[in-house]
């Protein structure tokens, strides 16, 4: 009796699953194959076109959303020299659309430094000592051969609406923005050498935040 009984309920699963099968099949030739698992393709379609989220014509289906907004991969040391985007010499920020960080010095002493690879960021760790006379300072490498002479800072001190750097002939440090989004800006003491920094609140000045060393309207 109990193996008649398991028989019998083989018997109806495989008539369930068996019906199963005929439904999907029905459904597929119905409906032009299984179109809700496939992403459907639109007579215009938003793609990543200058870093920007761009209505395009054409059939094809979306890249990115919503339209207007920013996407894919910046780094702001790119060169002619260095189309990769690793350039150990010059402080560079790369920013896609979740995250923006810039070339640091760790405490080991090494460059971390940040490129673009499409639209995501990788980083790469480096010794500048490895590339001759140079130390890491301010987010690059730099000659470690230099004799120091009096601060210079080219946004002329605490100037949060531009880009600046200061050097003092040994270093020169770009302003940046800090992993929580605070405005790290170098300036110079009166008739002094040493290279000070002023960590601020860009949202002090209304609606702004802090991109690419500087403080910029949000609106």
């Amino acid at each position: 009796m109990v193996k008649r009984g398991l028989s019998w309920m083989a018997g109806i699963t495989c008539s369930a699953l068996g019906a199963l099968v005929i439904v999907l099949l029905l459904v597929y030739f119905i409906t032009g194959g299984f179109s809700f698992l496939q992403t459907e393709e639109k007579e215009t379609f938003l793609s990543c076109v200058n870093n920007a989220c761009t209505r395009v014509e054409g059939i094809g289906v979306n890249e990115c959303s919503p339209q207007g907004s920013f996407c894919g991969c910046i780094d702001t040391d790119l060169s002619d020299d260095s189309t990769s985007g690793m350039n150990f010499f010059t402080q560079g920020t790369v920013r896609n659309a979740s995250s923006s960080v810039s070339d640091k010095c760790l405490v080991t002493g090494r460059l971390l430094e940040y490129m673009c690879n499409g639209n995501e960021i990788l980083n790469f760790e480096v010794s500048c000592e490895s590339l001759g006379n140079y130390i890491c300072a301010g987010g690059e490498c730099f000659p470690d051969y230099m004799e120091s002479e009096n601060c210079k800072d080219s946004d002329s001190g605490l100037n949060y609406l531009v880009d600046g750097k200061a050097s003092n002939g040994k270093i020169m440090i770009s302003d940046y923005c800090t992993s929580e989004g605070k405005l790290a800006e170098m300036y110079c003491p009166l008739e002094s050498e040493e290279i000070l920094i002023d960590l601020f609140d860009c949202s002090i000045l209304g609606n702004y935040v802090c991109e690419q060393g500087m403080c910029v309207s949000s609106l």
